[in-house]
């Protein structure tokens, strides 16, 4: 009961806050709606009443139908307002629900927790049938529905009282029948949301025309369409089991309510036929006594209803705080007392690790074990490792994107977790090895809503995409993609490169954090790529990570990552004098690479 009405209490406080118009609309077609079933119930004692006089008769019905003709026009009028202010309402949540991801934690946003229930809110809110709109339109007939009780109940009570006791009973029976069904879907509700994450993958993984070069080439067809077929399968067997559930408890509830009808009705014929009942007051009570009925029925369904919507709206509640996501986060804990710092305005000094530890997840292994490490300014540092050693880790931990599990990071001297994580992030450019490009303009793309053209320019032709760009009609206003505008352009994979490093030079971070960019591209292609990258971030602190060890030579400190620890640092040659895992792997490479003499590619 407690989640019910916490839902109903942010149900009503987002419709309060978003769309007033939408709840002015729903209480006048609902107070229409019980005036209007209130005067169809009275419309037949009116008739039975005076018949003698047709007079009163025919004024009393033109009278009724008036009103009838009217109620008919507002619900139409505030049914038409209140679908475009439902339309309204949902896309606002969308927007909620898509800020509050992209503001998620990044070790939140990453868990697969949150991306299936991410999944699951957003359909929610998409649906009209079963989410948020048909939530929203279940409090209010559930309201209009108790009103219109106490209504009937008021008038029964006038005619026979033991009626509303006997009805009332009646009814009781069916609700806790309705609720065993509800209780089994609860519980089954985290196994259906995991199953439609599933299959929804697949049908990503068909849509997406990316991966029909693969799937054809393979001919994982059969593959494919198997595992599709066996978590359809597994998700209809789960579905069949909880509708029977609903079967068996609606066939029980029509039995009691055909049982009740059938007492009901013998029971006012012996009341009319003993003269202890005048014919209108049974045309009354039959009509009334059918009215009760059903809106007690309506009472415990809408009321089902909204409970069985509760779950759904209490996950989006919950994603929308944001801190259930958080529960599984391994990170070692701040003392209360400190508070958050900004950085001091004359630059940062010193980034240190400080015996650093991170997992996953908290019952997980341990990805970064006793990490120490000093960064200053300019530097020039190359993580290398081979692939699942932990770089990309490290410099995530770096940037504040994930926390430590143990130890922790300082800037100056301070906790990075208790900096202002806006202004830390300002510190701060990278190019990842998934050049994800959206398909907004190549202004929007480099610089954000509020670019300065001259300085986007500027990163263009630093990164080699200016002359690209110049030839295109619209230049900076130019789409990426069809999406918006049918005379986007498509990049290829190196201009989407050149397009991140122009990002990067656009923001002017003081660190620019390169990771594997170019690993698509051959070791000659590569190393002067970062021979280019060195000249172009002199000034800054740059970290290259790469699992190439003779495309990074002229850094000034070199650090080998294997099996999570920090086991090698120093320069180039001094590493190879080391004769350690460094010098081995890169005589290996040089000689798969065939760079057989050291010097002989610069």
């Amino acid at each position: 009961m407690s989640s019910v009405i916490k839902s109903f209490g942010f149900l009503m406080n987002s419709c309060l806050i978003k769309r007033k118009k939408l709840l002015i609309c729903l209480c006048i077609t609902n107070i229409v709606l019980i005036a209007q079933s209130y005067i169809l119930v009275l419309i037949p004692k009116v008739i039975a009443g005076n018949l003698d006089h047709l007079d009163i008769l025919v004024s009393r019905l033109l009278l009724f139908s008036g009103f009838l003709i009217l109620f008919y026009i507002v619900r139409a009028i505030c049914s038409n307002i209140s679908d475009f202010q439902f339309s309204r309402l949902r896309f606002g949540m969308f927007r909620e629900v898509n800020r509050r991801k992209m503001e998620l934690p990044y070790a939140a946003a990453i868990a697969q927790e949150a991306k299936d229930r991410y999944r699951h809110v957003i359909d929610w809110v998409d649906r009209t049938d079963i989410g948020l709109q048909a939530s929203v339109q279940h409090v209010f007939r559930f309201f209009a529905s108790v009103l219109l009780f106490f209504l009937y109940t008021l008038t029964i009570s006038f005619v026979r009282w033991e009626l509303v006791l006997f009805i009332v009973c009646a009814e009781a029976v069916n609700f806790a029948l309705m609720q065993l069904p509800i209780a089994y879907e609860r519980d089954k509700m985290p196994l259906s949301n995991n199953l439609d994450s599933q299959a929804r993958t697949f049908s990503e993984i068909a849509r997406r025309p990316s991966y029909g070069k693969d799937i054809r080439i393979f001919q994982a067809q059969e593959y494919f369409h198997a595992h599709y077929q066996g978590i359809s399968g597994e998700k209809l067997r789960l579905t069949e089991r909880i509708q029977a559930r609903y079967q068996r408890s609606n066939m029980l509830c029509t039995l009691i309510a055909a049982g009740k009808d059938f007492i009901l009705f013998f029971y006012l014929i012996f009341l009319t036929a003993e003269n202890l009942l005048a014919l209108k007051d049974f045309v009354l009570l039959m009509g009334l006594a059918a009215g009760l009925s059903g809106n007690l029925l309506q009472i415990f369904q809408t009321f089902s209803d909204f409970a069985r919507d509760s779950m759904h709206i209490m996950s989006l509640k919950e994603f929308l705080a944001g801190e259930d996501l958080q529960k599984g986060e391994s990170r070692a804990e701040l003392p209360e007392s400190e508070s958050l710092t900004e950085l001091p305005e004359e630059g940062w000094r010193q980034i240190a690790f400080e015996h650093v530890y991170f997992k996953y997840k908290a019952d997980g292994d341990y990805v970064l074990k006793d990490i120490n490490l000093k960064i200053s300014p300019e530097d020039k540092i190359a993580v290398v490792g081979l692939n699942g050693a932990g770089k990309t880790t490290l410099t995530l931990l770096m940037m504040g994107l994930l926390r430590p599990s143990k130890g922790r990071i300082t800037i100056n001297g301070v906790d990075i977790r208790r900096c202002n994580p806006h202004t830390y992030l300002q510190l701060f450019s990278a190019v990842f090895q998934e050049l994800n490009t959206t398909a907004f303009t190549i202004g929007e793309q480099i610089a954000g809503c509020e670019a300065d053209a001259e300085r986007v320019w500027q990163a263009l032709e630093k990164s080699g995409l200016k002359q690209r760009i110049e030839k295109t009609p619209k230049r900076l206003d130019t789409y990426i993609q069809k999406v918006f505008d049918e005379e986007g352009i498509e990049l290829s994979g190196g201009e989407k490169q050149k397009l991140a490093i122009a990002r990067a030079l656009y923001k002017d971070g003081s660190i620019i954090v390169l990771d594997e960019p170019t690993s698509a591209l051959d070791p000659l292609s590569e190393m002067k790529l970062y021979r280019k990258y060195d000249e172009l971030f002199l000034h800054k602190t740059v970290l290259y990570i790469t699992h190439r060890l003779s495309s990074v030579k002229f850094c000034r400190k070199i650090i080998l990552l294997e099996n999570g620890e920090l086991k090698e640092c120093g320069t180039h040659e001094e590493l190879l004098k080391l004769g350690g895992t460094y010098a081995a792997l890169f005589q290996l490479q040089k000689k798969s690479y065939g760079l057989e003499p050291e010097g002989a590619v610069q």
